[in-house]
Order: structure tokens, then C-alpha cells, then sequence
């Protein structure tokens, strides 16, 4: 009987942790991360690779056997997310042009009280002579990020008839966003910064 208690207070097992295996898909040798216990066959595809989730007694074999089956599919998304990840370092002065969402945005730096403006996709920097124009850009990049990131929380939470949540830019190295109903919604700088990127950052075959 007393057993029988102290097993009460075990606590559970953590999950299994997932193990780095490599496999040949195409001529290229692919690392992915494989993790046991899932309810299906699923893969994951974001910015830490590709990661597939089996159930605890799937063979190895037949887990393997799907991945080749989707090879085309994982070599382009890895390539399409290779192509985004890559920083992209611009100077900012009169004139040059930022990648913005399916478009670019030119620069215009005018003598001002270091303020920042939009004008369609004309992007205004009213700086002083010794001004970062770097820092500006971003916090312009910052405004209009909420903006555009505003109009789309707000559409889907009025389809859905529900209050429109905090909204805020984060800094998370490993998350492209998160949601909860204590912090709203936040979405990482590297979803918007330098290079507005218009695809999906996380792509997912289920």
C-alpha cells in the first residue's frame, strides 16, 4: 500500500529527446531531427531544419521511405529557406531601395530632426548630419511592420468575431512568433527585418 502511494508522486518521464540522423535525398545529404511518440507521420520544415515526428513503433524504415517520397518537396522548401535566411547587408542612404513585402520602398534622406515618414512605399528620413540612418530605417521598418501586421490581426479576428489582442515585435532567437491570451500576439523581427520576405517563415507537411 505504501508503494502504491509513492507512486503517486513520481514524476512522469520527460519525452524523448530528438536524435540527429542524416539521410540521401537527391545527391545531397540531409540532417534532420527525428522524434518519437507522435500520434502520425509529420514533417516540419523551419528555420532548425527539418524535423519529423513518428509514432513510438514506426520503423525507421518506413519513416525514411516518406521523407524520399516527399524529396522534392523538402529540398525546395530547404532551398527557399536557405535563399531567406541569408542576412543581406545595406547601406542606408539617398536613394537605395528596400526589399518590402512584394515590392521595394526607396530611401529619401532629407536635413530633419531625425524623424521618420512613409509615403506609399517611399520611405522618409529626416535626419540630422550625424544621425545612424541605420537606426532610423529600422525604427521606420518597426512602424510600419505593426501597421501591416495590425490590418491583418484585425480582419481575421473580426471574421472570427473576437477582440483584436496586443500586438507586438519580438526578438526570440528560436520562435517566429507566439500567442497567448496574457501576452497577445508577438512576431519575431526576422519575419519583416531588411528583407520583408512575403513567404510563410515556417512550412509544415502533415
Amino acid at each position: 500500500m505504501f508503494l502504491e502511494q509513492l507512486k503517486l508522486f513520481r514524476l512522469p518521464s520527460p519525452p524523448p529527446e530528438a536524435r540527429t540522423r542524416h539521410l540521401l535525398i537527391g545527391g545531397r545529404i540531409i540532417d534532420y531531427r527525428l522524434k518519437s511518440g507522435a500520434k502520425r507521420l509529420t514533417m516540419t520544415i523551419d528555420e532548425r531544419g527539418l524535423r519529423i515526428g513518428a509514432p513510438r513503433r514506426m520503423p525507421l524504415t518506413e519513416i525514411e521511405a516518406f521523407v524520399q517520397g516527399h524529396g522534392d518537396w523538402v529540398l525546395k522548401k530547404l532551398g527557399e529557406l536557405a535563399k531567406v535566411s541569408q542576412p543581406r547587408h545595406l547601406t542606408i542612404k539617398d536613394g537605395t531601395r528596400l526589399p518590402l513585402l512584394d515590392s521595394d520602398a526607396e530611401v529619401r534622406v532629407l536635413p530633419g530632426a531625425n524623424r521618420v515618414r512613409w509615403i506609399g512605399n517611399m520611405l522618409v528620413l529626416e535626419a540630422r548630419p550625424a544621425a545612424d540612418l541605420a537606426q532610423l530605417a529600422t525604427r521606420a521598418l518597426q512602424k510600419r511592420a505593426l501597421t501591416h501586421f495590425g490590418g491583418r490581426l484585425a480582419h481575421y479576428t473580426g471574421q472570427l468575431d473576437l477582440a483584436v489582442p496586443k500586438l507586438a515585435l519580438s526578438s526570440a532567437h528560436t520562435r517566429w512568433g507566439s500567442c497567448s491570451r496574457e501576452s497577445g500576439i508577438r512576431v519575431n523581427r526576422r519575419t519583416w527585418a531588411t528583407t520583408w520576405w512575403p513567404t510563410k517563415s515556417r512550412t509544415s507537411l502533415k
